[in-house]
């Protein structure tokens, strides 16, 4: 589950980039529910008997008996500093999201309206022009 708010955390920041108004300020809302549910969800992630259990699925060597022994490394701190960043992301978007600007409409091609006639011929006459009907 942790692994999975991650990635979708980091889609939301792609998320952030892309959007602009309240949309921009629903996906600042989705990253913090993204951080607060990582949170409740990482306790119950490193208990000593959910590592074992999961450390028996990988390895036989651990279905053998005897006391499992788990070492952590330094790699939570890098975890939970991710999560505070992402946290204060969301939060900030929430606040003043709506007044950031948007993606440029710099490269997009000018009056790239569709042509005026719904009919088959109009699309084909506006291809032969060398205009994109879509």
């Amino acid at each position: 589950v942790i692994a999975a708010l991650g990635w979708a955390g980091l889609a939301g920041i792609a998320a952030l980039l892309a959007t602009r108004g309240w949309v921009r300020v629903a996906a600042g809302v989705l990253l913090a529910a993204f951080v607060v549910v990582a949170a409740i969800a990482y306790p119950a992630a490193v208990r000593h008997a959910h590592v074992v259990a999961a450390a028996g699925e990988k390895s036989n060597l651990a279905r053998l008996g005897g006391e499992v022994a788990v070492h952590l490394s330094a790699w939570w701190i890098l975890s939970l500093a991710g999560g505070d960043w992402l946290a204060a992301a969301g939060l900030l978007t929430i606040v003043r999201g709506r007044r950031w600007p948007g993606m440029s409409a710099r490269y997009d091609r000018p009056g790239a309206a569709p042509p005026a006639g719904d009919d088959p011929a109009s699309l084909w006459k506006a291809l032969d022009r060398g205009d994109d009907p879509t």
